[in-house]
């Protein structure tokens, strides 16, 4: 959960590659720092689950609420598929998301 980040715009020159649109379903209770960040992938929102946590601040400051569309960037390390291989190694097949990410920005 510590290797994804959210962006409200199309990330620009950076080095994670993973960027993928979504949706906020909801948080989970913060712990006064964290917030945990419940999204749904996708332009729609219907796709897989992802929980991103993020500092209390950048949710404050991002103004996020439930509904709202974002880009998650996630790092390769963060990639763990069922047999609980991690990063490129794994096998993971994540399909690029350009076309999303065009259309979305």
């Amino acid at each position: 959960m510590g290797d994804v980040s959210l962006c409200r715009v199309t990330p620009e020159e950076t080095s994670i590659l993973n960027v993928l649109s979504a949706r906020i379903d909801g948080f989970t209770p913060d712990d006064g720092h964290q917030a945990g960040v419940c999204l749904r992938l996708g332009l729609a929102g219907d796709g897989a689950r992802l929980i991103a946590r993020i500092s209390r601040k950048s949710k404050d400051t991002l103004g996020l609420a439930k509904g709202d569309a974002v880009f998650a960037q996630i790092k390769a390390v963060a990639l763990v598929d069922s047999s609980g291989t991690e990063g490129r190694s794994s096998g993971l097949n994540v399909p690029p998301m350009e076309s999303d990410v065009a259309r979305f920005g």
